[in-house]
């Protein structure tokens, strides 16, 4: 991405706008970007297109993949959490539902009576 720097003293040397450079393509990389992204992204400045315009347009294409990651990740802690609570006498009791989403938890017991008028489990339990 970047050209090799010229060495002085047998030390590589980066002048200032390579050193900007740099600074972008890290704070690309800590927002999800790709390396082939990131190239696009310069190049696109590289031939004119406003650096505010290029960020819209490549964080707005990023975010829907951001989004996924999230609810994958959400998915994966609802089954960590179960699993923690797991009392199946075998591993085999556990894993055939237990890591299915939206199914009932196989380790939990029967799930709680939920009163119909205010949403909340009833007294007592």
């Amino acid at each position: 991405m970047l050209a090799p720097p010229p060495r002085v003293g047998g030390k590589r040397r980066y002048p200032n706008e390579v050193v900007n450079q740099i600074r972008v393509i890290d704070l690309a990389r800590h927002a999800g970007f790709s390396l082939p992204e990131i190239a696009e992204l310069l190049e696109g400045v590289a031939v004119g297109l406003t650096p505010s315009s290029q960020w819209a347009d490549f964080a707005t294409r990023k975010l829907p993949e951001v989004d996924a990651v999230i609810e994958r990740a959400v998915a994966m802690r609802r089954v960590l959490e179960r699993l923690a609570r797991c009392e199946c006498p075998t591993l085999e009791d556990c894993a055939d539902e237990a890591g299915t989403i939206g199914l009932p938890d196989p380790c939990a017991g029967p799930a709680p009576e939920i009163a119909p008028s205010t949403g909340s489990p009833p007294p007592g339990r």
